[in-house]
């Protein structure tokens, strides 16, 4: 090499700069869009949760078959949730397939939680049917 004269630069070019944080800036943005629709969605949860494991109290046959019509209201909304929870899967997949590492700085939730809620949900459904048929027989 002659004195005075460098070498070219080695390294990433603007381009490739660019492109990195265009992606990064693009993660971001699904895991923000993540966090907005996963945060409603586990309050629901919770709740459904929560209300299927609360003790069943009825004093007549009306409050009993009051709950069971709200129960099969329940059962009925329940595709719309699965089709939300579905959703979101595919969007923390979509995630993943971009972000090969770290975690969403905006919420904590991800799908393994919410799956293990959900199929906890899921297992309650038939031991509530179970409590109100009872309850119905009384």
């Amino acid at each position: 090499m002659e004195c005075g004269r460098t070498s070219p630069r080695q390294g990433p070019s603007t381009e490739d700069l660019d492109a990195g944080k265009e992606k990064q800036e693009k993660i971001l943005e699904m895991r923000l869009a993540f966090a907005e629709k996963v945060s409603p969605f586990n309050n629901w949860l919770e709740g459904a949760i929560e209300d299927h494991k609360d003790l069943l109290m009825c004093h007549t046959i009306e409050d009993v078959n009051s709950l069971i019509t709200a129960h099969e209201e329940f059962k009925a909304c329940l595709s719309k949730f699965h089709n939300e929870f579905s959703d979101i899967q595919q969007a923390q997949h979509e995630i993943d397939t971009l972000a090969t590492f770290g975690s969403n700085p905006f919420t904590h939730l991800n799908v393994t939680v919410l799956g293990k809620r959900w199929n906890e949900l899921l297992q309650l459904i038939p031991e509530r049917d179970s409590q109100l048929q009872d309850a119905l027989i009384r």
